[in-house]
């Protein structure tokens, strides 16, 4: 019964004290093809500007555990990390809204970017076909 009641409060005072940060990032971008390595969060996929990779982090989670999320380009690779602690954690989600640059037509294939993620979402602008964006690959 005790530890029904702690848990109870854990719980309570987790969800009272909620906090939410949220954070851009930009990096230069010369490459053909960008990879996105994430641990965890949903991952909403756009063009952006030419030589560019823009990254808005959004974090919501207890004070009780604070996330420690952390974000590094490396090379064409972007290193996505939520920072959520998985053990005694009462609430941590993190989402991304994620740019990547657009390639001339000249540049690209006739091919449309895919990001392969269950986690990853992309927004394309109406007909006719949206420009090409540098090609991007999602893995967990």
């Amino acid at each position: 019964m005790a530890a029904l009641f702690a848990f109870g409060a854990w719980t309570a005072v987790g969800f009272a004290t909620l906090h939410r940060v949220d954070q851009h990032q930009g990096f230069a971008f010369t490459g053909a093809r960008l990879v996105v390595s994430a641990s965890d969060g949903a991952i909403h996929v756009t063009a952006g500007q030419a030589g560019r990779v823009e990254l808005d982090t959004h974090l919501h989670y207890s004070q009780l555990s604070p996330a420690k999320p952390s974000v590094r380009m490396d090379g064409d690779r972007l290193i996505l990390k939520d920072g959520c602690r998985h053990v005694m954690n009462v609430f941590c989600v993190t989402s991304y809204d994620l740019r990547v640059p657009t390639v001339p037509a000249a540049a690209s294939s006739s091919a449309p970017a895919t990001v392969p993620s269950s986690r990853a979402t992309s927004t394309a602008p109406p007909s006719p076909p949206p420009p090409a964006t540098a090609g991007c690959c999602c893995r967990s």
